[in-house]
């Protein structure tokens, strides 16, 4: 008898260390469940199934309420399906936990400023970035928020000095593309400005880009349109002649400019030396060969203008499009002989006239080197061009 006390002791140990193991066993189980829903909901994510991914996150942080990445990584799916208005009231609630690492915490508060950037409350975005740079004034991600939260605001004086700061802090390779980026987006602002007339905010921006970076070949452009806006026609005509005949996009944006110009003054015949020098080039953007066609025949050398077009017979972009000043300036005339002539150097492919975003697609008023629509950096690029280079 004196072993049934010792005997019963013992059950109940067995039993108590049996209970402790299911109850392990059990929370070991539920945690590999929640941890592989996770998993699924990114899966579905990456593969496109926004709707199953959103549902299998807000399983996950129903069943885990304790839960910081699953919680954080429902905030930026909403973001990006059109609702960052619920995307910042989760990623605030979240950043009001005081749970959270110091890790946890910056992602927190780098995805509060995405949210907010995408509801276009910049002033707000910008405090919650002054917040974190401290902690992350190395990170690339932080400093392309920071420069939408200022491009967004339009202060693009701010907005340039942020990609010149990140070039400076960030590690490589990052740095290289942060320099390269801020000296597009001073191209842009410098001939934004001079198309404005403002020559004092162009001549600044110019001074920031270095004169060796692959940028610096269309300072002429800048230069050739001050001038032409300050009424020095002729010099800024010799300068694109002398400057831009290699630069044939920076051309083309000249021309853009300087047309109306030279119409209004009744001196449109003032650029032909300058079209003459350029279409020499094989590759001369068509637009300029059949405005030099168009301007032999407005000063009444048509044999020149036809000549000219029969010389460039075979270009793929030599389309009725592109021709179709000349063609008009003959139909008018009457000359049915002459527009056969014309039409049959033709290649019968419809063209588009526009400025392109090679990243997104963004259709653009002007030549440019910064997309406002998708943050991207770079050149616009005739629309095209862009798609034949899609096809090639």
């Amino acid at each position: 008898m004196p072993d049934l006390p010792i005997a019963l002791i013992a059950l109940a140990v067995t039993a108590a260390a049996g209970y402790v193991l299911l109850r392990v066993f059990a929370s070991t189980r539920t945690a590999t469940s929640v941890e592989d829903r996770y998993l699924e909901a990114l899966e579905a994510w990456v593969d496109g199934r926004l709707d199953d991914a959103e549902n299998r996150l807000q399983e996950v942080v129903r069943s885990d309420t304790g839960a910081v990445e699953p919680y954080l990584q429902l905030g930026n799916l909403l973001r990006r399906t059109g609702r960052a208005d619920k995307a910042a009231a989760m990623h605030r609630a979240l950043m009001a936990r005081g749970d959270l690492s110091r890790s946890q915490r910056v992602k927190a508060g780098l995805a509060l400023a995405e949210d907010l950037l995408g509801l276009g409350q910049f002033a707000s975005a910008g405090q919650v970035l002054d917040d974190l740079v401290r902690h992350v004034g190395d990170r690339p991600a932080y400093w392309r928020a920071r420069f939408r939260q200022w491009q967004g605001a339009g202060d693009g004086g701010e907005a340039a000095r942020a990609l010149k700061h990140a070039a400076d802090h960030v590690p490589e390779p990052a740095r290289a593309v942060f320099r390269n980026d801020h000296a597009c987006y001073q191209l842009d602002r410098a001939f934004a400005a001079a198309l404005e007339g403002d020559e004092s905010l162009a001549q600044r921006c110019m001074k920031a880009v270095p004169g060796g970076h692959a940028m610096a070949r269309y300072f002429p452009l800048v230069k050739v349109v001050l001038l032409s806006g300050q009424g020095h026609l002729d010099k800024a005509l010799d300068t694109a002649a002398a400057d831009l005949a290699g630069v044939p996009d920076a051309l083309l944006a000249f021309q853009d400019f300087v047309r109306p110009i030279l119409l209004e003054k009744n001196r449109f015949e003032r650029s032909l030396p300058l079209l003459e020098r350029v279409v020499q080039d094989s590759a001369a953007p068509v637009e300029l060969v059949v405005e030099l066609a168009l301007l032999y025949e407005k000063t009444g050398r048509r044999e020149q203008a036809l000549t000219l077009l029969a010389a460039k017979e075979g270009r793929s972009d030599l389309t009725p499009d592109a021709a179709a000043p000349l063609l008009n300036a003959l139909i008018r005339d009457g000359q049915q002989t002459e527009l056969q002539r014309v039409w049959h150097t033709l290649h019968l492919r419809r063209r588009d006239r526009a400025w392109r975003c090679v990243a997104c697609g963004h259709a653009g008023s002007r030549l440019a080197w910064f997309c406002p629509h998708c943050f991207s950096f770079g050149a616009f690029v005739d629309a095209q061009d862009s798609r034949e280079e899609a096809h090639a």
